[in-house]
């Protein structure tokens, strides 16, 4: 396989994976010691090769393991499918855990837009708007804003709800909101979309507008992410990389909450956009 790579392919893939520069420099080297045949090779030129051959392996699981972002879709029609009320089952729909935290360090008065960003069935939007929030809530899944709108419905609540890719970067948001809500979202976001993610936070706050993470965090200095189906699933950052994210994106970090559990931690953060 490796002898039939080229120059030419080479610097594609290693464009489109956006490679470290040493990296491409070895795996450079090597193709062109390969070219040149390995029949006399100098140990250096064999050791390079090798490099090259581990990367090569390496870089194709990196370009295959694509996040599926749709797998959220597949899981709320089964959520729907056992008769769950939401995500998670029951027990997580009983109650509003991260409307009760924000509230804690929310001291406005008046009614404001507030915006939900992986609202699911709008469980979180609903209590808002119980509260006085004028409600939008954004998911990808098409169940789960189908069921949000059902749910408003049949309860008499207000709120905006649609369907929308955050991670798209020619995603428009028109509107502009007081509080944008992380619905436990930016965790499933991975890799360089979550810059497009946050941008679109940005661009979708008012001057001085506050967002609100509620977020798996790792217990240490270390980000890793949780795979699914052979695909990553969860972005679990730590403290300060988060904070780095959202500092680097114009958003000023305020109040930072960490809650202790037995795998990975949860954290809240309540920042404004600076």
């Amino acid at each position: 396989m490796f002898g039939l790579l080229s120059l030419g392919s080479l610097n594609t893939v290693c464009g489109k994976a956006k490679c470290s520069s040493f990296f491409k420099r070895r795996w450079r080297q090597a193709a062109k010691d390969m070219e040149q045949g390995l029949t006399n090779a100098t140990t250096g030129q064999k050791n390079r090769y090798a490099i090259f051959c581990l990367c090569w392996q390496a870089l194709a699981i990196r370009m295959k393991m694509k996040p599926n972002y749709h797998v959220h879709e597949e899981m709320y029609v089964e959520a729907r499918q056992v008769g769950w009320e939401g995500w998670g089952g029951n027990e997580r729909m009983s109650k509003a855990t991260l409307v009760e935290r924000f509230l804690d360090l929310y001291d406005g008065s008046k009614q404001v837009k507030l915006l939900e960003l992986g609202c699911g069935e709008g469980h979180h939007c609903r209590a808002f708007n119980k509260l006085g929030f004028d409600v939008t809530g954004i998911d990808i899944s098409p169940t789960a804003i189908a069921w949000a709108k059902e749910k408003a419905k049949a309860t008499g609540l207000k709120g905006e709800y649609f369907t929308a890719d955050l991670t798209l970067k020619s995603l428009k948001l028109s509107e502009r909101y007081d509080v944008a809500i992380d619905g436990n979202c930016l965790h499933c976001i991975i890799g360089e979309d979550r810059t497009t993610f946050l941008d679109h936070v940005y661009s979708s706050l008012s001057d001085n507008g506050i967002f609100f993470v509620s977020s798996l965090c790792s217990k240490d200095e270390s980000s890793y992410e949780t795979h699914k189906n052979n695909a990553p699933y969860r972005h679990i950052a730590s403290q300060n990389s988060l904070i780095r994210e959202l500092e680097k994106a114009g958003l000023q970090a305020l109040n930072v909450k960490v809650y202790e559990r037995e795998n990975s931690n949860h954290i809240t953060v309540f920042a404004i956009k600076a």
